[in-house]
């Protein structure tokens, strides 16, 4: 039944050319402006299908899913192909999947410790490679029929193209993988669900979806400085709302070299880098689209979005207090505007920083101390807070001709399972709160921060071209309008359309 299915999906997409040609295009503008675009959409709106996923966690869920059978694969080799390092600087390279030996680091220890356990468990020998070209590897795979790899991690928009192209499995498909159960993230299967499939999820098989979560970072000698609110307390007495950051983010914007321009070097409310208009427009509740019942109704003129977004653009074109750091030409010596911003967070140059732990070491020599809070909320009427995921942050997914789907599902379900006992503690437990937050609060912080988590679909696709609409008018230091938005309806609608009958004809 895989073989046929197989088959049926691949000689589909080599009748459909012209849509190969359509996903290439939509990947080569995903591509342009990740990830500075504006598009996500947001839980409270994202009630899709009634996948088998939706669901409360499975009645027989266990620590260690001790309900998998007993197998022993003799000493056969796993093999992940991963994310490799040539890519977005880097930054999102698979590294949370396999480790070589124990190194006394802490993570490095856990993962290796978790891998052990499987290995000795069904005697098997887990292993690692890495691809700076997933879409083009796994094309070639597929369509020779011979696939060596068991698991598959890419990008959020590499396997959105290869899904498209019945190059992967429906994951509610394969035996063994069950994701109703805890280790698996919810928010991560609701926002990719298409026509009820599932072609890949993230959860405590990796720590890339925590490590790419954005947050607020604040300075707290600039807080103590200036007399201000402690977000903190905001937080905790559900007042740390965006009108609220805004205040704050205005009243910090001196000269500090006196030569009558806010540049470099200055003092500022905020980091204001391409990705920030995604990063509020998320945290806001905003939506691009709304997703129920297998259909995806475009949203982001409705009153209460443009509401929103003029709210944002208001704040953002101030920049005598949260300069675009884009249209930076000088970086003091740095490789990109985001690693110079960084630096001068460190430095003590911006209260506030949308960062992510993915970049935490960084900021490891800063000499004043730094706290970390959710993004703010668009008032304190809104029920909780959404934190957005950068959409490189790898996720797992298997293809059409992977070689043995009993064994990956068995391998990946235990993995997931140990992962939420070992590594995952240890990497939020140590690492966040320990090696790299100063201070009790922020471990608090952490937690509602993970519970909060927010993927982009429409970022994954750019149906339309309505998501990089916000980036290019900052970019232009001008506002967004409805206006802005009329031409691309039609077309997005007409995209959505086309995937969608896609995804349903796969099986």
């Amino acid at each position: 039944m895989v073989e046929w299915a197989k088959c049926v999906r691949v000689s589909m997409m080599k009748l459909k050319n012209k849509f190969n040609i359509t996903v290439s295009s939509i990947l080569s503008t995903t591509l342009l402006f990740l990830p500075l675009v504006s598009s996500c959409q947001s839980q409270q709106d994202n009630s899709v299908d009634s996948g088998n996923t939706e669901s409360t966690e499975s009645p027989v869920a266990t620590e260690n899913a001790s309900n998998l059978p007993e197998k022993n694969y003799n000493g056969e080799e796993f093999n992940f192909l991963g994310t490799g390092g040539s890519k977005h600087s880097g930054y999102y390279e698979t590294k949370d999947i396999y480790a070589e030996s124990s190194s006394g680091d802490i993570l490095n220890d856990a993962i290796y410790d978790r891998n052990r356990a499987i290995e000795e468990r069904f005697n098997v020998k887990i292993k690692l490679a890495k691809s700076d070209e997933i879409i083009q590897d796994v094309t070639k795979m597929v369509n020779a029929n011979d696939c060596p790899y068991d698991g598959i991690f890419g990008f959020q928009f590499d396997l959105y193209t290869l899904a498209a192209q019945g190059y992967l499995t429906d994951l509610n498909t394969v035996e063994y993988i069950d994701l109703k159960q805890a280790w698996w993230d919810k928010n991560s299967l609701s926002s990719f669900r298409l026509q009820g499939k599932n072609y890949f999820v993230t959860g405590d098989i990796s720590t890339l979806d925590d490590a790419c979560t954005r947050l607020t970072l604040f300075n707290k000698k600039i807080i103590r400085d200036y007399d201000l609110e402690s977000p903190y307390e905001l937080v905790n007495d559900n007042k740390w709302t965006f009108d609220k950051f805004a205040e704050m983010t205005r009243q910090i914007s001196v000269d500090v070299n006196g030569d009558s321009k806010m540049e470099a070097g200055d003092l500022f409310g905020c980091i204001g880098e391409g990705g920030l208009p995604n990063i509020l427009f998320t945290a806001l509740g905003g939506n691009y689209i709304k997703a129920e019942n297998n259909t995806y109704t475009v949203t982001i003129t409705s009153e209460a979005n443009m509401e929103k977004v003029a709210k944002i653009f208001d704040l953002l074109m101030d920049t005598s207090c949260i300069p675009n750091t884009n249209t930076w030409k000088d970086l003091g010596g740095y490789k990109s505007t985001y690693t110079y911003g960084r630096a001068l967070f460190a430095e003590d140059k911006f209260l506030f920083h949308f960062g992510c732990p993915l970049v935490f070491d960084e900021l490891r020599n800063m000499d004043s101390d730094f706290g970390i809070v959710p993004p703010p909320k668009y008032d304190s009427e809104q029920e909780r807070y959404y934190c957005y995921v950068d959409v490189q942050a790898p996720m797992l997914a298997l293809t059409v001709c992977t070689p043995d789907f009993e064994k990956s599902g068995i391998i990946l379900e235990a993995m997931a399972a140990e992962s939420k006992k070992t590594v995952t503690p240890a990497y939020n437990e140590i690492v966040l709160k320990r090696k790299h937050s100063r201070d009790s609060e922020s471990a608090a912080m952490l937690d509602i921060i993970a519970e909060s988590r927010e993927y982009c679909l429409i970022e994954v696709t750019d149906w339309g071209g309505i998501a990089p609409i916000s980036k290019i008018k900052y970019n232009r230091l001008s506002n967004v309008s409805i206006s802005d938005y009329a031409g691309n309806i039609e077309k997005t609608e007409a995209d959505i359309k086309h995937d969608m009958k896609i995804f349903e004809s796969l099986k």
